[in-house]
């Protein structure tokens, strides 16, 4: 996203993209979010670290299956270009050629897709 744009862009859009890209990279990466240490491999109590740490888990799970649900909704032109567009992490031209779009038609379906899911209601509920 070009500078002069991002700075016009409230702090909370900010947090709410980058909860967005985030929780895109996690999905498309595959990543198990439940991260056991050798320290709590073996234990049958959980500690209270622990604990936290499995409800955070979840948290971002619940958060990625949010994520994942709007983009799955979105039509799938939108959709592809989205997975392909933050999993890629390339520019938007390189993307827009692989999809085998005009650069402009790819700017226009890509904001088409974030004024979507900007609106999307489970969405806005990780930004709250």
């Amino acid at each position: 996203m070009p500078a002069e744009h991002r700075e016009r862009i409230s702090d909370s859009m900010v947090e709410y993209w980058y909860k967005v890209k985030v929780g895109l990279l996690a999905v498309f990466a595959q990543r198990d979010l439940v991260h056991v240490t050798p320290a709590t491999a073996g234990t049958k109590r959980p500690s209270r670290g622990m604990v936290s740490s499995v409800l955070e888990s979840a948290s971002k799970r619940e958060e990625l299956a949010l994520v994942r649900g709007a983009i799955n909704r979105l039509p799938e032109r939108q959709r592809n270009l989205v997975r392909e567009f933050f999993c890629s992490g390339d520019p938007l031209p390189r993307v827009a050629a692989r999809l085998s779009l005009d650069r402009l038609d790819a700017r226009e379906l890509l904001n088409a897709a974030l004024s979507t899911l900007r609106k999307d209601k489970q969405l806005r509920r990780l930004v709250a």
